[in-house]
């Protein structure tokens, strides 16, 4: 970016991490906005060791831009029956993930495959399709552990829920974990395997008589889970 002071941009990030290598930076203009009507799959390179950084910043701030320029909006968008999956290990701050725009089948988006170590910071996870055996899947392994900070769901149908393996963190900032005009899923929560789960400072309201917000174990023979405070429906 200092070089060319984003007159050539990658047109997806995807593109942007093959060129990368472990602990690089990525810079996202805050109007990025990518769309394809395929399965989109970020594989960051970094390590426990040296995670990668994904930003979205001001592009019309410093070159190279400063903390001052962070600020959301960079969207990354499928279309129809395709998913999103985020593998690898980095800090990723203020990026909306929508998978199955305008559609009625299969669109989940999944993150962490195995051993990785993922931190999301003030993004949104947005499931668009309607079909009702989709949804969000954090951390596809037992090894696997991401902490998600001030971040954002929406679910395209009551079906739809939060799945997970491994252990997953929501540290909210007081604000309603659920956004937009989404549906309240009936069952928020499922376990797999022993997996463990810690949601604080979040505003749960929306998950009002007839909702459940820990839905049972499925396969999580020794899951455990935390809320600490948090806003629950009166």
């Amino acid at each position: 970016d200092a070089t060319y002071n984003w007159a050539a941009p990658h047109a997806r990030i995807a593109n942007a991490i093959s060129w990368g290598a472990a602990g690089d930076m990525y810079y996202v203009a805050s109007d990025h906005a990518e769309t394809q009507s395929t399965a989109i799959t970020l594989t960051f390179k970094g390590t426990d060791a040296s995670p990668d950084r994904c930003l979205s910043v001001n592009k019309a701030g410093s070159v190279p831009p400063v903390a001052a320029d962070l600020t959301t909006g960079a969207q990354v968008t499928t279309t129809g029956n395709s998913g999103i999956t985020i593998n690898g290990v980095f800090y990723l701050y203020g990026i909306k993930f929508a998978s199955g725009s305008g559609a009625s089948g299969t669109a989940n988006i999944s993150t962490g495959a195995s051993n990785n170590s993922q931190i999301y910071d003030t993004c949104q996870f947005h499931v668009l399709t309607t079909s009702t055996s989709s949804g969000i899947f954090a951390m596809n392994n037992v090894s696997a552990k991401a902490t998600f900070i001030g971040c954002s769901l929406q679910f395209g149908h009551v079906s739809q829920d939060l799945n997970f393996l491994g252990k997953v963190d929501f540290i909210g900032r007081g604000g309603n974990i659920l956004t937009g005009s989404g549906s309240v899923p009936t069952t928020f929560i499922v376990f797999n395997t022993t997996s463990g789960f810690t949601i604080e400072g979040h505003d749960l309201s929306s998950f009002i008589t007839g909702k459940t917000i820990f839905g049972p174990a499925g396969n999580g023979a020794g899951a455990a889970a935390k809320i600490i405070n948090c806003k629950l429906d009166s």
